[in-house]
């Protein structure tokens, strides 16, 4: 027989056709599978839970640099303003003399 004439000779096999004992160990087999699914599972929530912690950290790390940013900012702005209070004393000075 050619290779085309089997092709076109198959059918597909029924549960009847296949032996019992293709079906030994089935039951622990989806025992073994449900179990490597459930920990699957465990582990993409695990890794989940991993990727929010992170996200948290990096959340709170900008709040922490941006709260400092400002501090620096302000910092600044009063240094400014007792400077120019100085620069203001002094030509007042300069004026009553």
């Amino acid at each position: 027989m050619t290779e085309e004439a089997e092709r076109d000779d198959y059918e597909p096999l029924d549960d009847d056709d296949i032996p019992d004992a293709a079906y030994a160990g089935g039951e622990e087999d989806h025992e073994d599978d449900k179990d490597d699914m459930d920990e699957l599972e465990e582990e993409k929530e695990e890794e989940g839970e991993k990727e929010e912690e992170e996200e948290v950290k990096e959340e709170e790390e900008e709040e922490e640099e941006e709260e400092e940013e400002e501090e620096e900012e302000e910092e600044e702005e009063e240094e400014e303003e007792e400077e120019e209070e100085e620069e203001n004393e002094e030509e007042e000075e300069e004026d009553e003399e």
